[in-house]
């Protein structure tokens, strides 16, 4: 497989997977994205990408603290489910983000930390406005 840089849809999952399980593991987001990242270090450009996941995870968890978010690990479960379903305009994706690593552009994003945030507040205000709702997985 050729070498890319990472599409947003493939960061951001990272970013959230990883906060989500920092959370639930009590394990240090480095030390997480250094076994994820195992998977894919040989398809994926390292264009310092651990070190904008962790200021991500970072950001991320302070945002939900500031949101004052009751179930940050259900928030984030359900983010990741809205990330692989679903495009930044809220469409139903064609094409899951694992589907189609082959196929994923290679393009540098230099606003990557700031465009995963953005979504991850609007996320956060569809769910606060009522236009979508947490649902429980357990």
């Amino acid at each position: 497989m050729a070498i890319k840089f990472m599409d947003q849809d493939l960061f951001e999952y990272f970013s959230t997977t990883i906060a989500k399980l920092a959370l639930l593991e009590n394990r240090s987001p480095g030390e997480l994205f250094d076994t994820i990242w195992e998977s894919y270090k040989d398809a994926i450009i390292d264009d310092d990408v651990k070190l904008d996941v962790l200021v991500a995870v970072e950001n991320s968890k302070n945002k939900l603290k500031e949101w004052e978010v009751a179930e940050p690990v259900e928030f984030l479960s359900q983010f990741l489910f809205y990330i692989e379903n679903f495009d930044r305009a809220g469409n139903k994706k064609r094409k899951k983000i694992f589907r189609g690593l082959r196929f994923m552009k290679s393009v540098q994003n230099p606003n990557r930390i700031g465009d995963f945030l953005k979504r991850m507040t609007s996320f956060h205000f569809m769910i606060k406005s009522g236009l979508i709702s947490i649902s429980r997985t357990e």
